[in-house]
């Protein structure tokens, strides 16, 4: 297993990157964190109509497993967090036209990654407030990483999530 690449689902989607050679079962979140080689976000226009939109997510993320695939990290895995009501956007969650459009994204994304023949887990991860996510994550990231965005914090806090937990931990080749 080469790498993994977390994404946190939705029209703007952040993507983080894990170099996994040498990864153990039971590394713990904060080396897991120091497993990180890249995170980036696929933008999108607004005023884009969203068939463009889900389009242009879609080459997005083409883009992004070609560049790994033609680096030292080819991808092997994608996690993408199963979008829900009760989102961490706000205290009341997201609204049921939101979650369509996460819902959208999310199938541009997987339909990316199928097609460039990369395994996805859309996953369910634990609920937890978004401001203890990125604590979480923060807390163990090297200085110069701290001033990523809150949806970037978001994609390294699941893809470290996934890593460590059995419920999504990869099979390893050993």
């Amino acid at each position: 297993m080469n790498t993994i690449l977390a994404v946190q689902p939705g029209l703007t989607p952040s993507v983080a990157l894990f170099e996994m050679a040498g990864w153990q079962r039971s590394e713990q979140f904060d080396r897991v964190l120091a497993r990180l080689r890249m995170t980036d976000v696929i933008r999108t226009a607004p005023s884009e109509p969203l068939p463009v939109r889900l389009r242009a997510l879609a080459g997005g993320l083409d883009r992004i497993l070609a560049g790994a695939r033609n680096s030292l990290w080819a991808v092997s895995l994608i996690y993408i967090e199963q979008p829900s009501g009760n989102q961490h956007r706000g205290r009341r969650g997201i609204s049921a036209a939101q979650l369509s459009l996460v819902w959208l994204a999310s199938g541009a994304l997987i339909t990316a990654a199928v097609a460039r023949g990369v395994a996805v887990r859309l996953v369910r991860a634990p609920t937890l407030a978004r401001k203890v996510r990125h604590r979480s994550v923060l807390s163990s990231l090297p200085a110069a990483e701290r001033r990523a965005d809150a949806d970037v914090l978001d994609a390294i806090w699941l893809g470290a999530t996934c890593i460590t937990s059995p419920k999504y931990q990869p099979q390893s080749r050993d």
